[in-house]
């Protein structure tokens, strides 16, 4: 008998504790307090002092498609956009909503594709030949697309790019415009390059590009528009290669202007730092004030508010705060030190259910884990930005100096680690029997094109 009830007071203990364990665990996930925000965390949520706006490019390129004066239509927006997001922090059961883009534009001056996709992306392959060839379809885009142009010839006299708007997820990126009217240059350069009293205009041009778009890339606080502004530099370094090989005379006499298309990533521009800070800034936004950013009824914002007695969101951000540092510091080290610290990367930031981090802010914690994604492959695209850059600067080089094939490589040898390819840290490869130079790529973008190769013309 005493065996028995020694069973059944086991079994008691052990149900007591099936029942007690739940309640510890969701007692500590309720009244566990949220941490103070760290003064790490406080800092990165600032961002860099706003530039003044009548000096800022980026209001007047955000309504470069309105009907009236771009700079007014851009500063109205700005003003309208903002407006609803302060709203949302004011009240969280406001139905403010950022505004469409048309509806304080107005229609916009341009048809539904300023260009034929089908002319050529220079991404893709070599476009100097397929632009020659469309020079008749370029001249008329060229008229019936003037306005615009000579909108875009304005946008470049402004000394400053820095995003107007308080960034939310549903915030536009409108560069559409301004994407089409710079692949348009690049378009006229090459017609440009047919005929030797034209040659200078063109390179001017390409010149004028490159220092346009390369300020955009050292200036902007937005991921999106540093990605977009490092693919028109690739643009403008992929042509400014095929007129190195096509027109080695003129490359050689203006090369103080095709130079400024292939010259290596200034340290401002190479950097991630502002876009990763602005990424950090948007995403505690989020986590501590959600309606801020996400549209009223949204699934997102009812999964939060519904769960905010088992959230912390101070604790949140300051985990955040501590990958982010992380980044930061990964992203600022050269191009072979990030390389090798991407192929040894764990998943740091990875879920677990037996975490006691999870045990008191298990909705903290899946936030962390999905919305904090491998920034590490973004600066690996600047790099490889930086190597193509590179790789294009030698090959005109050796084209200036008239490098005889024989003696290509000693040259290449000769130019120092700051003409090295930056991922190997040495000399790029020279292949003798195709006359070509070549760098490895390594980010996830460049996975269908892993090599870039250039051609050294005779």
């Amino acid at each position: 008998m005493s065996t028995q009830r020694s069973f059944l007071r086991i079994l008691a203990y052990g149900a007591a504790a099936l029942v007690a364990v739940p309640v510890i665990v969701l007692a500590a996930m309720f009244f566990w307090p949220d941490q103070s925000l760290s003064p790490r965390a406080e800092e990165l949520r600032s961002l860099p002092a706003r530039v003044p706006a009548e000096q800022n490019g980026a209001l007047y390129a955000l309504g470069i498609t309105a009907q009236a004066d771009p700079y007014a239509a851009g500063l109205a927006y700005q003003a309208a956009h903002n407006a609803a997001i302060e709203a949302r922090l004011a009240n969280p059961n406001t139905t403010a909503t950022v505004p469409a883009i048309s509806s304080v534009l107005g229609s916009l001056i341009l048809p539904g594709n300023m260009l034929d996709k089908n002319v050529c992306s220079l991404v893709d392959s070599p476009c100097l030949k397929a632009y020659q060839a469309s020079a008749i379809q370029i001249g008329l885009l060229q008229t019936e697309h003037a306005s615009l142009l000579q909108r875009y010839e304005q946008l470049k006299t402004y000394a400053y790019f820095q995003q107007p708007l308080t960034m939310v997820f549903e915030s536009p990126i409108e560069f559409k415009a301004l994407t089409q009217a710079a692949r348009f240059a690049l378009m006229r350069t090459a017609l440009d390059m047919q005929a030797p009293a034209t040659q200078e205009r063109g390179l001017t041009r390409l010149a004028q590009e490159a220092k346009y778009w390369r300020s955009v890339l050292a200036q902007s606080e937005s991921l999106v528009e540093k990605m977009i502004a490092a693919s028109l530099v690739t643009q403008q370094a992929r042509l400014a290669s095929e007129i190195i090989s096509t027109y080695p005379l003129a490359a050689n006499t203006y090369a103080a202007q095709i130079s400024a298309a292939t010259q290596a990533l200034s340290a401002a521009q190479l950097s991630m730092q502002w876009p990763m800070h602005s990424e950090f800034a948007m995403l505690s936004r989020l986590l501590m004030n959600p309606q801020a950013l996400l549209q009223p009824q949204a699934p997102l914002l009812t999964s939060l508010n519904a769960t905010r007695l088992v959230y912390k969101p101070q604790t949140t951000v300051n985990r955040v705060s501590s990958y982010f540092d992380t980044v930061l510091q990964t992203q600022s080290l050269p191009a072979k030190e990030l390389l090798e610290r991407q192929a040894q990367r764990t998943q740091a930031n990875s879920f677990s259910w037996f975490s006691p981090r999870t045990l008191i802010n298990p909705i903290g914690e899946i936030l962390v884990s999905t919305a904090t994604p491998n920034f590490s492959d973004y600066s690996l695209r600047m790099h490889d930005l930086d190597a193509l850059l590179r790789l294009t600067e030698v090959q005109r080089q050796i084209v200036l100096k008239s490098v005889p094939p024989t003696e290509v490589a000693a040259f290449v040898a000769q130019l120092g680690p700051a003409l090295h390819d930056p991922y190997t840290q040495a000399p790029l490869s020279w292949k003798a029997d195709t006359q070509t130079l070549s760098v490895q790529a390594h980010s996830s973008k460049a996975k269908d094109r892993p090599v870039y190769e250039v051609r050294v013309a005779r």
